[in-house]
């Protein structure tokens, strides 16, 4: 599940850095905030819940993505 996200929101973010003009941290602070939300309710909101624990623990690998998939964008994106 969290590796699936990984690739997707990795090739997301590059195609995205490719086709428009929008500036790298646009792109990449979604990242972080969707990472931080993760993580803040991983720790006060699960309780027991399995599932949401499980989406949780794969949101928090968006600021990741992020970290490692703009400076690919961006060199993608000057070698066009």
């Amino acid at each position: 599940c969290r590796s699936v996200l990984q690739l997707v929101a990795a090739l997301a973010i590059i195609v995205i850095l490719l086709n428009t003009n929008l500036r790298p941290r646009l792109v990449y602070a979604p990242c972080i905030y969707i990472g931080a939300a993760a993580s803040f309710l991983a720790a006060l909101a699960v309780g027991h819940a399995s599932t949401f624990a499980i989406v949780c623990f794969t949101l928090s690998v968006m600021p990741e993505v992020g970290s490692f998939a703009i400076p690919f964008g961006l060199v993608a994106t000057l070698n066009k």
